[in-house]
């Protein structure tokens, strides 16, 4: 599936917003609990994964939207949906470095799959919660992209999205997610 296409469906009534963050018929999830589950996660990877300290932002992002790597991750099943990374250029560098233990610049492929990766997590980690099982919601292969920030910019203003800002110093980043219940 494509990524417009899994933006259109997002837009579609076919997904009622009442049904966002369902986890059960006997349990809801708040945006505040996903936002919660989807920041503990971003912590612990980039911390045990790359020695990278993140912090919650309240403010926001102020950073350029020029020079971003994109990752993202979608999933089907009982639960769809997509999980997106957006990040600096520069602290994707830093995260790649870590992730492969080398000192000094990586080059753009090693960044991108880093990414991937950190997404790919990400995205397991949504799976697990929304399925403790694991079974009945499978995750697509991860598709990474450097640009502008317009589609970042787009995936942000979906009613639907939840979204966020980490910080690593003086660079930020932002991670969204959209959940339907099928």
């Amino acid at each position: 599936m494509e990524i417009t296409e899994m933006l259109d469906r997002r837009k579609n009534p076919g997904c009622p917003r009442r049904q966002i963050l369902r986890k059960s018929v006997y349990q809801m999830i708040t945006r505040e609990e996903l936002q919660q589950r989807m920041q503990d996660s971003a912590k612990n990877i980039f911390s045990v994964m790359a020695d990278i300290a993140l912090v919650e932002c309240h403010e926001g992002t102020n950073a350029q939207l020029r020079n971003w790597i994109t990752a993202l991750i979608g999933f089907e099943g009982v639960y769809s949906g997509l999980v997106v990374l957006h990040c600096p250029e520069q602290l994707a560098q830093r995260t790649a470095a870590g992730l492969l233990g080398m000192a000094g610049e990586v080059g753009v492929k090693d960044v991108h799959d880093a990414m991937g990766e950190v997404v790919n997590i990400l995205g397991g980690d949504m799976k697990l919660y929304l399925d403790s099982g694991g079974r009945r919601v499978q995750l697509s292969t991860p598709s990474v992209f450097a640009g502008d920030g317009q589609f970042q910019g787009e995936f942000l203003l979906e009613p639907d999205t939840v979204a966020f800002a980490m910080s690593a110093g003086d660079e930020q980043l932002l991670i969204g997610v959209q959940v339907c219940r099928e």
